[in-house]
């Protein structure tokens, strides 16, 4: 018999738990300087998000605050201990201008391409006569519109930062068109006593124009209404005053009293005084 061949050992290849281990191995390796430091947010004061903001403040022990929280009148701050603070303000502090971006509020009037005067950056979409014709005061509202017109020609306004005064709509009487935050006012100034005494200054008439309804509320002032019924707007109660005192320390204030939202009859006994008046 010829002679037996030695049996070979058998021979097996364990590949894949070597690739596991090795796996193993390189995720448990610490991250490289660069990588700890791309891990590491920005520290910066705002944030688009309130989780990013959480992130932020948390890492950089500093507050953050959440961009997708910020109105027109209020601010919300993420500490680094997780608490938020809201800031808010009585009045518009910001007007939005895109998805993004805000920009201060600003009743500086500037004269548009149509040649109306409107304020820079405030929450209404409202402008004033630059020439003396066309309305006086429009306001629009979505798609709705209120106008306000002196019932005479007026004359071109002096601008003055927020105010366009048109100039002797009656004798030694002025009417400032204001600027607001959240919209308009005007005013009657009515520089002497004399002047106080005209006829016309007995009852002021305005003519209001557009589909927006004016209503007159029982405590005085007007309701603004849309053609659906909503309530877009409200005006307080007609006042004067005698400039020689000061209203807010004290002085005398008298409202006015308004017939269907188009005309004012100031108080006699105000303007019987002294010095000079303001009709509001």
């Amino acid at each position: 018999m010829p002679p037996s061949r030695p049996s070979r050992p058998r021979q097996y290849w364990l590949a894949f738990p070597t690739a596991v281990v090795l796996g193993l191995v390189s995720a448990a390796l610490p991250p490289s300087p660069v990588e700890a430091q791309a891990q590491q947010p920005q520290c910066v004061g705002e944030a688009a998000t309130s989780a990013a903001a959480e992130r932020i403040a948390e890492a950089c022990a500093v507050r953050v605050e959440a961009l997708d929280l910020r109105d027109e009148y209020s601010q919300v701050y993420v500490e680094p201990d997780g608490s938020r603070t809201l800031e808010s303000a009585v009045v518009p502090q910001r007007v939005r201008t895109g998805a993004d971006s805000w920009t201060p509020v600003s009743t500086e009037l500037t004269e548009r391409p149509d040649g109306r005067l409107a304020p820079a950056a405030t929450t209404a979409d409202v402008s004033f006569s630059g020439d003396g014709t066309g309305p006086l005061v429009a306001v629009r509202m979505g798609e709705h519109e209120f106008t306000l017109s002196w019932p005479e020609p007026l004359s071109a306004p002096t601008v003055q930062g927020d105010t366009a005064v048109y100039g002797s709509v009656f004798p030694d009487t002025d009417l400032h068109v204001i600027a607001t935050p959240t919209g308009y006012r005007h005013v009657l100034e009515v520089k002497t006593a004399q002047a106080a005494s005209h006829p016309d200054l007995g009852r002021i008439r305005y003519v209001l124009g557009g589909d927006i309804t004016p209503q007159s509320l029982t405590e005085g002032g007007l309701r603004l209404v849309d053609p659906d019924g909503r309530t877009v707007g409200v005006t307080p109660t007609a006042s004067m005053w005698d400039s020689s005192v000061d209203p807010s320390v004290g002085g005398e204030v008298t409202a006015g009293r308004d017939a269907a939202g188009s005309a004012v009859t100031p108080d006699p006994s105000t303007a019987a005084g002294p010095g000079d008046e303001f009709l509001g």
